[in-house]
Parts: C-alpha cells; structure tokens; sequence
C-alpha cells in the first residue's frame, strides 16, 4: 500500500512540473496574417516568459481578455446579473462602443443552454452575420 501511494505521489510530482515547464516558442509561415489561435499561443508564450513578481503568481491566466484587449478585436459579452434579474447580451465593436439588449430572465434560459453547450443559437448566428460588428474571428465567436 506504501509503494503504491509513493508511485501515485512521484507520477503527480512529475505532472506538475511537466505542466509548469514553457511552452516551447512555434514557428509560422510567412503566408499572412496570424490566426486567432496563434495570436493567443503567442500571448501565452510570451506571458509564461515574464518573470513573476511573486513566484505563485500565474501571469498566463485571463488570455483570452487580454487578447480581446491588445487586438481590439469585437466579441459578444453575456452579462449575468444577480438573483432574478436575469441576462443581457450586448456587441462590443473594435471601437469600444458597445449596444446591450434588453434583459431576458433567467426562465428564458435556451439561450443560456446553448452557451453552457459552447454553441450559439441558429438565430442568433443569423443575426450576428447580419450585424454591422464583425464579431467572427477563425470561425469563432
């Protein structure tokens, strides 16, 4: 019984540090524009890089925000309110300038189903695609 937890603890150890190793830097064709997906393995190389200030601190959380920040890139924000106040969607453009809808309580959850699902409503795409935010980036919302 010893060993085996001793193995269990030694096959744990060597995961943590095989998951705290950095990523090693990929290389991209000079055909163009980097993609969504390479933009954010980017960020995360480069946020593993620094060194940080407090040594539990993990500077490579939160990297999709960050991406959305540095690229201004346009997304869809679900806000959540508390208690029975219920949701809201709202488009926010590459200029910052964001249109909410109006609240939708929580017992109107199929669209919540869908995003829980990470899939989006058919139409909801319909509208999107309509919209004068382009909010579609590698076939991503």
């Amino acid at each position: 019984m010893q060993q085996a937890v001793e193995q269990a603890l030694d096959c744990a150890e060597y995961i943590v540090e095989s998951a705290q190793q950095r990523p090693p830097k990929r290389k991209y064709l000079s055909s163009g524009r980097k993609s969504i997906f390479q933009k954010l393995y980017d960020l995360y190389v480069e946020e593993c890089e620094k060194e940080p200030e407090v040594k539990k601190l993990r500077r490579n959380v939160n990297l999709l925000e960050k991406l959305v920040m540095q690229e201004t890139l346009s997304c869809l924000v679900v806000n959540l309110y508390p208690g029975n106040e219920g949701y809201s969607l709202m488009l926010r453009g590459k200029n910052g300038s964001d249109s909410e809808t109006i609240r939708l309580p929580y017992e109107e959850g199929e669209l919540l189903e869908y995003l829980d699902a990470e899939e989006l409503p058919p139409i909801l795409v319909d509208l999107l695609e309509k919209s004068q935010v382009n909010i579609f980036h590698c076939g991503c919302v």
